[in-house]
């Protein structure tokens, strides 16, 4: 890994270090070199130098936990590690993330100001007196088990419901488990608002403490059930792991296995996740790790593309849109966004990518005017935040008007209410109309499509594939979804059926009035040299 190699780190906008086994400093991207003063770099020709300021290598001091000593002496593969760096700026907490990359050591940092509110700033002295307490149990204990319950989606309910609502909620859910729990003899600690840390003690086989986590499973669902009545819908995770007493020597150790459970393992989609030690957990980091190399490694060598995907009007069978969708090469293989998104929002790199979809569609141009279709094109919340993302959209939709190409965006609900005036005059200025994206997975509210319409910038409704996937076997679905054509019929807004992957589902949708239908039924997403074969024909054989 030579210069060259390290300057795929330069685009991630944490400090990164690299260093050689001895902790020497290979390369540090510029993010780091902004929190120290140029002279203190100069000098600082190893990692403890820079970060400690002291002269002797911190891996021989038996008081400290070296992140270098843990993947070259003990030959782990990974670590993570809480550090209080003094810098240019004063002292500041570091999260740590440590891994091995072709024989040499990268660390990420995290600031924990950026973590904490994952917990709350209010409790971080209660995790750290827990993590006190619980280090004691380990040192004492042979083998304990830790869970954490968290309401996944309890920053979303802030927003819409208010804090006192949502401290409501969460206090609910905390009585619950905790009285549960009690009876059990397990232990229960509420660590922020929506998140509770479970811990078993020696006298809990795994056994038992799967099948209390059924238990408490089935109490979550429950709950959730309990919720949606009240009209407030909420999402549960549970995360446990299994302590092993050479894992979790300090403090920092624990902490830093609670910050992740919470902000790591929460993009797992999945109601339960179950480690069986903390090296699952770094496993997972060296997971998410290759796909943020993979990414950058993508945006340096500009294997970054454009597929298109069809969007099937269900009553002629004809296309009359495309989705214009991220992808990227590697070797023979192409990867879709949504294998990376996590990655992309937690270091930054969302805009980066969506210009390269701008760069992609004016290399496409003229090509795309031959076609003569509109497109649909995604935009993340951080590329609207960002003017130069702007003005770069508004070339872009320029150069391809003159092409005779007309663009649409695709955006989610939150983003609409977050940048709502942003919208509204980039919409005039620039000419497009907007499709929630999404709509009917979370909060959808009628009064917001009620304000698109009545300015004008709404196209359609894209109707979530969590709906329409399962539409055949649940009844309550069919219901939301004919609500939501209903809806769209009254304000003459168009409605677009997302994941439709079979003909009875096709069937179902026409029978509801669904406009459109997109999805692999009619076909995958496809490069720019496939495009012509899908709009040549009709698709009405399928419709």
């Amino acid at each position: 890994m030579g210069k060259e190699l390290f300057s795929i780190w330069e685009k991630i906008k944490k400090p990164v270090l690299i260093l050689d086994k001895k902790g020497k400093i290979l390369y540090c991207n510029n993010v780091l070199k902004s929190i120290f003063r140029n002279e203190h770099l100069k000098k600082a020709t190893h990692c403890y130098k820079l970060i400690f300021n002291s002269d002797f290598p911190c891996f021989d001091e038996q008081r400290l936990i070296c992140p270098v000593k843990l993947l070259t002496k003990e030959h782990r593969d990974s670590c993570i590690v809480l550090r209080t760096i003094e810098s240019d700026n004063g002292k500041k907490e570091y999260l740590i993330e440590c891994f091995k990359e072709n024989g040499f050591i990268v660390e990420i940092f995290t600031e924990v100001t950026e973590i904490i509110r994952e917990f709350g700033k209010e409790r971080i002295k209660n995790i750290k007196g827990f993590a006190n307490s619980l280090i004691r149990e380990i040192n004492k204990e042979k083998r304990i088990f830790l869970t954490l319950i968290s309401i996944s989606n309890f920053d979303e309910i802030v927003k819409i419901y208010g804090i006192e609502s949502s401290i409501i909620i969460s206090g609910k859910l905390e009585s619950k488990i905790k009285k549960f729990l009690s009876m059990s003899g397990a232990e229960s600690f509420a660590i922020s608002d929506g998140n509770i840390i479970t811990l078993f003690k020696n006298g809990f086989t795994p056994e038992t403490v799967k099948k209390l986590e059924r238990k408490i499973i089935s109490m979550l669902s429950e709950f959730e059930t309990e919720s949606l009545n009240d009209e407030i819908p909420i999402s549960t995770i549970l995360v446990s792991v299994f302590l092993k007493k050479e894992e979790f020597s300090t403090v920092s150790d624990l902490i830093s296995a609670l910050l992740l459970m919470k902000s790591k393992l929460s993009f797992a989609n999945e109601r339960k996740v179950s480690l069986n030690s903390v090296e699952g957990i770094e496993k997972i980091i060296l997971e998410k790790r290759r796909k943020l190399k993979l990414i950058v490694k993508s945006l340096n060598e500009n294997n970054i593309d454009i597929f298109f995907q069809p969007i099937v009007n269900l009553t002629s069978g004809k296309v009359e849109h495309f989705e214009v969708l991220m992808r990227v090469k590697e070797n023979d293989r192409i990867i879709p966004a949504g294998y990376f998104i996590n990655e992309l929002y937690e270091n930054n790199l969302s805009v980066e990518c969506d210009l390269k979809v701008l760069e992609k569609l004016t290399e496409y141009g003229k090509l795309l005017g031959k076609l003569g279709y509109p497109i649909y094109i995604n935009i993340s919340h951080r590329a609207l935040g960002s003017l130069f993302y702007r003005d770069e959209l508004k070339k872009t939709i320029k150069n391809l008007s003159n092409f005779g190409v007309k663009v649409n965006i695709e955006i989610t609900e939150q983003v609409l209410f977050e940048n709502f005036k942003i919208l509204e005059v980039a919409s005039r200025d620039l000419n497009f109309s907007i499709a929630i994206d999404d709509f009917g997975s979370g909060y959808s509210s009628f009064k917001l499509v009620s304000e698109l319409v009545k300015r004008g910038m709404l196209a359609a409704i894209k109707i979530d594939g969590s709906l329409i996937k399962n539409i055949q076997k649940d009844k309550n679905l069919l219901r939301i979804v004919s609500l939501i054509s209903f809806m769209a019929k009254i304000f003459h807004v168009k409605t677009i059926a997302e994941y439709v992957e079979d003909k009875k589902t096709v069937e179902i949708l026409k029978e509801l009035n669904i406009d459109y239908g997109q999805g692999y039924y009619f076909s995958k997403p496809l490069p720019v040299s496939k495009v012509k074969d899908v709009t040549i024909k009709t698709l009405k054989e399928k419709t």
